[in-house]
């Protein structure tokens, strides 16, 4: 039984191949140099599909792409299936645009994410990076990257989805393996542009919220009340007395957490740099530190002799400074005058002792203490806010999934505190 267009495998020098109209009408061969290093190692893997012409020429209908690559690579051959036409019925130009037509809709790329995939295949099943580039034609400083996208669910579904680079998949799959799902919603939702500094910034906010969880443990599991949040004007443990007028201890403290709130903030502390022991900021002359040729005041010890360090300070608050009876506590006139003023009561005035004045210098310092940390927050959320300026949806995005409340009363508090910051302001 004769067959028309009998067909025939044959390997053909690529330089003699015609290449005819092509519904592909570009082929830019210096974008994808990979595909022609892949031909270049591996030669043209699936057969071109050609007509041999009544004339002796030979005419590419389908795989005028992997011609162009072969000669581009200098291969010496290529495989063609050749289909000898007759010479009355040779395929006119709308049949073979047809045919290139229904050749591309048959196929379909691999995606972003399936390639990924496999190449993390390729790697757990013991092939060298070096074997796993020429394997698969990759460029080799791209296999681990590809192999850490590959492995990644959340990260092969951002390359598909949200057309995300390479670069911002890994990064992408750094935050799947941290387990931070909220952070990969965030980085989801921002910009292209504005994506690293996101992941930044989102990895900062993540060493912290660990280290506040590392740091608030001890105390939960004592049964401390974890503060979060800016307490206005708490009564601390330093501002309670016992029976005996006497300031209590951390162990009472200790003895009794249900009544105490932990505050905990990562705050700035000073030590001497040559002996690493803290000194209080009362202790500096703070002016040298911007003035570094200044001699100290008497008493007080050069901004250069010290040395800054972040660390986890923590104060307790006394939960409910109207429920003492019977506890033993007592608190300090200072305090007594505190809570009638938060509490509305009118108080008589009392003559300040030398240990209510020594309180209330003390609640002065750390009041300054929280101004500076304030100011420095403020510095950090100021410059985000410039980010923001320009960009309302992204500002709605990220403060929409914060807590507006904080937002508000952190402002409203650097506001109050610049307006009116309490005792004499010495350094920040």
């Amino acid at each position: 039984m004769s067959v028309p267009n009998p067909l025939e495998l044959l390997m053909v020098d690529p330089a003699t191949l015609v290449i005819g109209d092509n519904v592909r009408t570009t082929v830019d061969l210096d974008q994808d140099p990979e595909f022609v290093q892949s031909i270049a190692d591996h030669g043209v893997m699936h057969p071109i599909l050609a007509d041999l012409h009544s004339d002796g020429t030979v005419v590419v209908v389908d795989g005028q792409r992997r011609t162009l690559g072969a000669l581009a690579a200098h291969r010496p051959v290529v495989p063609v299936v050749v289909r000898r036409c007759d010479p009355d019925t040779e395929p006119d130009q709308a049949t073979r645009i047809g045919e290139q037509i229904r050749s591309n809709d048959q196929r379909t790329a691999l995606t972003h994410s399936q390639r990924a995939a496999g190449i993390a295949a390729m790697l757990d099943l013991g092939l060298s990076v070096t074997a796993v580039a020429k394997t698969a034609s990759v460029d080799r400083s791209k296999v681990k990257a590809l192999a850490t996208v590959g492995a990644s669910a959340a990260a092969r579904t951002s390359m598909d989805d949200h057309q995300l680079t390479l670069d911002q998949a890994t990064v992408i799959a750094e935050f799947e393996a941290e387990g931070d799902t909220h952070g990969i919603e965030r980085l989801l939702g921002t910009s292209t542009f504005n994506f690293d500094y996101k992941a930044q910034q989102l990895r900062v906010d993540r060493e912290e919220r660990l280290a506040r969880a590392a740091a608030e443990a001890p105390y939960r599991d004592k049964g401390f009340t974890i503060k979060n949040g800016y307490s206005w004007n708490p009564i601390t443990h330093e501002e309670v007395l016992d029976d005996d007028g006497n300031p209590i201890s951390l162990d009472t403290v200790e003895a009794d957490p249900a009544r105490w709130g932990v505050a905990l903030s990562y705050t700035e502390s000073w030590f001497d740099r040559e002996t690493g022991v803290e000194v209080s900021e009362d202790d500096v002359d703070w002016e040298t530190e911007e003035q570094p040729d200044l001699e100290p005041e008497e008493g007080l010890r050069h901004a250069r002799t010290i040395e800054t360090r972040r660390c986890w300070d923590r104060e307790f608050h006394l939960l409910d400074p109207d429920d003492l009876d019977g506890s033993g506590l007592h608190l300090s006139e200072t305090a007594k005058a505190l809570r009638n003023r938060q509490m509305g009561r009118r108080a008589e005035p009392v003559a300040m002792t030398a240990e209510a004045e020594a309180e209330l210098k003390e609640q002065q310092r750390q009041e300054r203490r929280r101004t500076r940390e304030l100011n420095k927050r403020a510095a950090v959320i100021l410059s985000q806010l410039h980010c923001y300026c320009c960009d309302q949806d992204r500002f709605d995005a990220d403060v929409s999934t914060t807590q507006p409340s904080i937002w508000s009363d952190f402002l409203l508090e650097i506001l109050r505190r610049r307006v009116a910051t309490v005792g004499p302001r010495r350094h920040g």
